[in-house]
């Protein structure tokens, strides 16, 4: 019956346009911070609350004597931390944050990987576990690329274990 089809050609108007065509612009990527990480000493603990209440507005940080923290500086600027709890059978990842100007430049990820070293430096059985907010798909994604399986999940939280290779 009477059925219209589309053209699928363009219109010579469209082809004609007196419009300059303008080539993408490909944003500039940030130059990498140059950054050193060491780990936490009594005189840097002040520092390092005002970073966590800076990151992690909500959350109630205490350190106990068997904790590890390691700190990232970009010169002499306080960037990121890594919070490490000593558990009887494995290593708990109490926290790890980045200002968001030095995130996606590799910052989390090497404090990450001085969680790794230290379960592995100890031969914690159970590895490294941490809880992530459900719903954070991204910090999902970043400790999954690390080698973590998700080991329990309920309404608020997902848990989150690395073993070491045997």
């Amino acid at each position: 019956m009477g059925e219209r089809r589309a053209s699928r050609s363009p219109s010579k108007s469209r082809l004609s346009s007196s419009r300059p065509v303008r080539p993408h612009s490909v944003p500039t990527p940030s130059p990498v911070p140059s950054f050193r990480i060491q780990r936490m000493s009594p005189a840097q603990y002040e520092e390092f609350f005002s970073l966590a209440q800076i990151l992690f507005p909500r959350a109630r940080i205490r350190l106990e004597e068997s904790d590890e923290v390691f700190l990232a500086y970009h010169q002499k600027e306080l960037i990121g931390f890594l919070h490490l709890r000593s558990r009887p059978r494995s290593l708990y990842l109490q926290g790890i944050g980045v200002l968001p100007a030095y995130r996606r430049h590799g910052i989390g990820r090497r404090l990450l990987a001085h969680a790794l070293s230290s379960a592995s430096r100890l031969g914690s059985p159970g590895g490294l576990a941490l809880k992530v907010r459900a719903g954070n798909a991204e910090a999902l994604r970043f400790y999954r690329s690390a080698g973590f399986m998700l080991e329990r999940e309920n309404l608020s939280s997902w848990r989150l274990r690395w073993r070491p290779a045997n």
